[in-house]
């Protein structure tokens, strides 16, 4: 696993050097990763992207860096 904390967003990319896989060919009844990790980084703002092949998978998570506490701070 990696981190990165960046000024616009922070990054997470976890690796595995399994067998992998194609997002494309999970069953559509089948929500673990769609809305486990794609739906709710989606609903959070954010964004996942799921790259698999044979050297194994990994999974980013990106999610802005907002200001909204600053927004609702009045001087």
């Amino acid at each position: 696993m990696f981190i990165e904390c960046g000024e616009q967003a922070v990054e997470v990319f976890i690796r595995d050097r399994g067998d992998g896989f194609d997002p494309q060919d999970i069953d559509p009844d089948r929500q673990g990763v769609r809305e486990s990790i794609l739906g709710r980084m989606e609903r959070a703002g954010g964004e996942a992207k799921i790259r698999s092949g044979e050297q194994g998978t990994e999974i980013q998570l990106k999610m802005p860096r907002t200001t909204a506490g600053k927004a609702n701070h009045h001087d």
